[in-house]
């Protein structure tokens, strides 16, 4: 997210970025979820062949030669920085150790591979598969998320007390607190009520 943050910041400055445009986005999808290696390549509109890896760096390159500029440089966007350039080097280098406490593709592969050693298994064996769904339930009874934070096996950026403040409290200079407003005072009054991008609508006229 905060990679997309910063290569939005670049497009409503309309900087010229390189043309990465793909042939077959939802191919290259599947290509590069496959690939473990991080050499297998995509086809550009262009024509020309390149990795995922060689993607992502360019991208971080554009990005960081406005940083100072179009980017103001602070200790959130250099953090940015840091886990996007060791998230490529760990798919580049084989070293999902880099990442494997932040980014949640090496957490996983982390997690799979331990207990495929402790049970002495095969990827398609079921317990395995089970583990993967317990690994994606967010449901803090039953999903590992919690517990794994709990034994320092993920890293966390925002405490709880901040994820509960932002999950009530809409930004006051935002649509977002407007619309809160007008949900709460609808449900308060008993109204029936239907919210969207663009309209607030009470279907009774007080």
């Amino acid at each position: 997210m905060g990679a997309t943050d910063l290569m939005l910041r670049l497009m409503e400055a309309h900087v010229r970025l390189p043309d990465l445009t793909l042939a077959n986005e939802m191919q290259a999808i599947r290509t590069v979820a496959h690939d473990l290696s991080g050499t297998a390549t995509v086809e550009l509109a262009d024509g020309r062949h390149v990795t995922a890896v060689e993607i992502q760096s360019a991208y971080l390159d554009v990005v960081r030669s406005h940083v100072g500029g179009i980017i103001e440089p602070t200790a959130e966007v250099e953090s940015i920085l840091d886990l996007w350039e060791r998230g490529i080097r760990a798919v580049a280098e084989d070293a999902s150790h880099l990442v494997d406490t932040e980014l949640d593709w090496a957490i996983k592969r982390r997690l799979i591979a331990r207990y495929q050693e402790r049970l002495g298994c095969s990827l398609g064996d079921p317990r395995l598969a089970r583990l993967e769904l317990a690994f994606h339930d967010v449901s803090p009874e039953r999903g590992l998320y919690h517990r794994l934070v709990g034994q320092g096996l993920i890293a966390t950026v925002v405490d709880d007390a901040a994820i509960e403040s932002a999950r009530t409290v809409a930004p006051q200079t935002t649509r977002a607190r407007l619309r809160g407003a007008f949900v709460e005072a609808a449900s308060t009054s008993g109204q029936d009520y239907t919210v969207d991008w663009v309209h607030l609508k009470a279907h009774r006229g007080e």
